[in-house]
């Protein structure tokens, strides 16, 4: 007879099913190890914070439940400001800064990579180590994923050649100009096509993150995490205000949605 400890809890364990215990034990160790994933968040400066830190809020919580590892990846180590870039004055009174943990050259092979826009982005375009890096990572990937004007700089690289995408509305006639030969998608909160997943403008970050785990890992993990972090996230892929908005001339209505008439104060 043997006693052995799995997750905090004693087995006595027969000798005939001592082989059976441990195959299955391995087997179960296994799966999970195969599960695991390395996610890289590329960044560079003048990114958007909440193209960064909103996908990061959904992962945080996720990775208590899934085995999730991280890499924050730019041309240097240290602190990488969202200021700087050409179309960034480097004199904004509030900016900040996001700690890259690994450059171009030590990123460790990555199961997901994260693109987020930003106004450095149109300084990065013209960065060829950049647009290598992700050239290069494509292939290997499981997925893709793309928030905000990021996605100029993957058309820009060539991944996004003869695939659905979309991007922020605000800045689409400029972010598409960087992809000729990208079937550019003009309304939309966020799409897919096969492993790349592709969002329009800074809050659709996060509709989309809520999407992808939820392909990933099950509406169960998605909505957990989700209401960890307290947000409703939109679920429709269609849903795209800000289209008819900035891509019709700028004239529509802002799509501010009002408190319902039973709010019981002014702010809901």
């Amino acid at each position: 007879w043997e006693v052995c400890c799995v997750y905090g809890r004693s087995f006595i364990v027969a000798p005939m099913r001592k082989m059976i215990f441990y195959l299955c034990l391995f087997v179960s160790v296994g799966l999970a190890q195969s599960t695991h994933r390395t996610i890289g968040m590329l960044v560079y400066p003048g990114w958007t914070p909440l193209d960064v830190f909103g996908p990061l809020m959904f992962w945080n919580p996720v990775s208590a439940s899934q085995n999730i590892s991280l890499a924050i990846i730019a041309n240097q180590t240290g602190p990488i400001s969202t200021r700087g870039g050409t179309f960034v004055p480097t004199t904004t009174p509030i900016s900040q800064e996001i700690i890259a943990t690994h450059t171009y050259s030590t990123a460790p092979p990555l199961d997901v990579l994260i693109i987020p826009g930003g106004p450095g982005t149109r300084s990065s375009v013209n960065d060829p180590i950049i647009l290598q890096f992700i050239r290069e990572q494509y292939p290997t990937l499981e997925y893709l994923c793309i928030v905000c004007t990021g996605a100029a700089l993957a058309a820009k690289s060539g991944v996004l050649d003869g695939r659905n995408a979309t991007t922020n509305k605000f800045s689409y006639a400029w972010a598409t100009s960087q992809g000729p030969n990208v079937n550019w998608i003009p309304h939309a909160r966020f799409v897919r096509d096969g492993n790349i997943f592709s969002s329009s403008g800074v809050t659709a970050g996060m509709d989309l993150t809520y999407y992808f785990v939820k392909t990933l890992y099950g509406e169960a993990v998605a909505a957990s995490a989700a209401n960890t972090i307290e947000y409703a996230p939109h679920t429709d892929a269609n849903w795209d205000p800000f289209s008819n908005l900035w891509l019709n001339g700028g004239n529509a209505t802002i799509p501010v949605n009002p408190c319902p008439t039973s709010s019981p104060t002014s702010i809901c």
